[in-house]
């Protein structure tokens, strides 16, 4: 039986922070404090690692599809292939699939922006500020903010 990713982790961390807490003060203390907290990561992260993507590869395309609405016929193509393989790749959960989705809608992103930044529409405008709220959020979710102190 292969034992489960999250219970791996799990056990890692607690043997860390065994030998951790019966350590002498040192600068093995603080490698060992760093592989403490990388396996914390780890383990905080693994379980939304699909879901958050897969809701960012939602989020992502609906605001093509507006950007798609309201774009010129040469950028309306693009957005809406880039849309078309986000949709038909759904059911690939690997992170991989998921990573390589992001990417290309995020490609399509970059061509809509360019776009949006010139067009001096309210409605362009409108979709250029919910894009880079957007875009804000998914960063901050990714942030690793780890304090020693």
């Amino acid at each position: 039986m292969r034992p489960l990713v999250e219970k791996v982790l799990e056990r890692a961390l607690l043997g860390l922070e065994e030998k951790f807490a019966s350590m002498p003060p040192g600068p093995q203390m603080g490698e060992v404090w760093q592989m403490k907290m990388l396996i914390g990561l780890l383990r905080r992260d693994w379980d939304d690692a699909a879901s958050l993507r897969a809701e960012e590869i939602d989020r992502l395309s609906a605001l093509l599809k507006r950007g798609a609405q309201l774009a010129p016929d040469e950028l309306r193509g693009p957005l809406m292939v880039a849309v078309a393989r986000a949709e038909a790749g759904r059911r690939n959960l690997r992170i991989s699939a998921l990573e390589a989705t992001l990417d290309e809608l995020r490609q399509a992103v970059i061509k809509l922006h360019v776009w949006l930044e010139e067009e001096g529409e309210a409605d362009a405008q409108v979709l250029r500020r919910d894009l880079w709220a957007f875009l804000t959020e998914a960063n901050r979710r990714r942030v690793i903010d780890v304090r020693p102190w």
